[in-house]
């Protein structure tokens, strides 16, 4: 049985990376095009203006992870009624959040665009139409989350791939189309990004009514799953109002007190976050409703068995891909764009640093949700995690850097991930010092020697196109052989030997 699942996971997830390497080849490519096409000061200022616009999902943050956790657990009952209903009061509560997000949006976010923003003033009415547009987009996105979200609970993930591929490929001509473009670009840009998330809405919605039947929603308000659902969120809804704290806020501190150039140095590194994260979060994406689903079957073993793999796995792969960025940060983004914003090098490294905890942490979270037993996790992490925005301000306020509210986001990270493992404790009664010898230990092990010999290339040699291929290449094969002799296990080296002799044999 378990193999089964485990082949599905691999299948699923096989998916997801086919997706992934179609959309981080197309979007690094238009982003450089997006920039070079807006320039410097109007990127930074679609990014500080959607930025500010995203603030407002505070009021549906943490419904997007209870929306899957309430899917996953009726999926894993096997209750076809209650998915249903489960599925209706989600659409319903999503409806009703996004006509709340856009009466609060209008009343109160075009006094703070003209009153506390920096963009220059020549620029205020493009950046008002990239406000109401932004706005759009946002709320097609919220729209489409239960969709999205039943996708993945049936683990489609074949569909969810294509649609996610399609998406990218009308970016991409948004991309050439900006080019071309000979009215203002800024407002031409905002504007098909909204269309663009409306089409795409629209091809989830006909994709589940098609394939299940539970997505067919019952207009009869069901006022008690209703406040079931909004109770689980209403906690996992303050860890999100924390996630755009240290997003959306510092985008906006930033922007407060250096400008838009700023946006943009932290807009490239967040692209960069993205592309590296996305590798990780189609694992997890493919992983995470097991998780939940054997909870659900009361399988505990098998669920501490993927919360442990899934936790290594996902900071090898995101560490595999870090260390050549890390290591040759300034001759990637030097290929890559035409002109870099000053401090883009410095955001990246730490906010990449910031990703491998998360990384780590993440299964953790999930595993909390599956309890159903959120508030003093919630609470706990959110908390620790809502200080990093007054914290940052302070700093910034004293004259420190830009870099300082990345530092503070990794130091925090650091400590609500050591928060994490023992609240978790107290909900499912896993051994902290099995996973610190499972899992921690052997990454550390796997990151500290594998850093040898890319590290002793980038300092003999000079910065070229060849050092760049040498480094990364020595990143790839050193954790690759590390990853083997010290972070596998016994049965998961057997497995790759398997897969190995199959490959030769072929």
């Amino acid at each position: 049985m378990q193999k089964h699942k485990s082949a599905s996971i691999t299948k699923n997830t096989l998916f997801l990376y086919i997706r992934m390497l179609f959309t981080l080849s197309t979007s690094l490519f238009t982003s450089r095009v997006i920039l070079d096409s807006l320039g410097v000061e109007d990127y930074g200022i679609y990014n500080v203006v959607g930025g500010f616009v995203l603030m407002f999902n505070v009021f549906c943050a943490g419904l997007s992870t209870t929306t899957q956790r309430f899917l996953s657990y009726d999926l894993g009952k096997g209750d076809e009624t209650e998915l249903n209903e489960t599925f209706s009061a989600c659409v319903h509560i999503f409806l009703v959040m996004s006509l709340l997000i856009v009466l609060l949006a209008e009343i109160g976010g075009i006094w703070f665009l003209e009153n506390k923003l920096v963009i220059p003033s020549n620029r205020m009415t493009a950046a008002k139409y990239v406000f109401q547009f932004s706005l759009c987009t946002l709320v097609f996105s919220l729209i489409s989350v239960p969709y999205n979200a039943l996708i993945i609970v049936h683990e489609k993930m074949k569909a969810f791939a294509y649609i996610s591929v399609l998406e990218v490929a009308a970016k991409l001509i948004i991309a050439y189309l900006i080019y071309l473009c000979p009215v203002d670009k800024l407002i031409v840009y905002a504007i098909l990004l909204a269309i663009i998330q409306l089409f795409i809405r629209i091809i989830y919605t006909k994709y589940c009514q098609r394939n299940f039947n539970e997505s067919h929603i019952s207009w009869h308000f069901n006022i008690k799953k209703i406040k079931q659902i909004y109770s689980f969120a209403g906690w996992a809804m303050f860890g999100g109002l924390a996630s755009i704290g240290f997003t959306q806020g510092l985008n906006i501190l930033l922007n407060i007190f250096f400008g838009p150039t700023v946006n943009s140095a932290r807009a490239i590194a967040v692209q960069i976050q993205n592309a590296i994260n996305s590798f990780v979060l189609n694992f997890q994406t493919a992983i995470n409703p097991r998780i939940i689903k054997a909870y659900a079957e009361e399988q505990k073993p098998y669920m501490f068995q993927l919360v442990f793999a899934s936790s290594k796995f996902s900071f090898i792969l995101i560490y595999a891909l870090s260390l050549p960025i890390i290591l040759e940060t300034h001759q990637i983004l030097t290929l890559w764009l035409k002109y870099t914003p000053d401090n883009t090098e410095t955001f990246i490294r730490i906010i990449i640093l910031t990703s491998m905890v998360d990384a780590m942490a993440n299964p953790f979270m999930r595993t909390a949700d599956a309890t159903g037993k959120i508030k003093t996790y919630q609470l706990t992490i959110g908390t620790l995690l809502l200080s990093i925005a007054p914290v940052s301000y302070l700093l910034l306020k004293c004259g420190m850097p830009p870099y300082s509210v990345f530092i503070v986001h990794l130091g925090i990270t650091i400590v609500a991930f050591m928060a994490r493992l023992y609240i978790v404790k107290t909900l499912v009664n896993y051994s902290i010092k099995s996973y610190i010898k499972l899992v921690v230990i052997k990454v550390f092990i796997v990151a500290s020697l594998s850093t040898i010999i890319p590290f002793i290339c980038l300092k003999l040699m000079e910065e070229n196109v060849c050092r760049l291929i040498i480094t990364t290449t020595s990143s790839l094969i050193m954790v690759g052989i590390t990853t083997y002799i010290f972070a596998l296990t016994q049965s998961e080296k057997t497995i790759i030997n398997q897969k190995l002799k199959r490959i030769c044999l072929q």
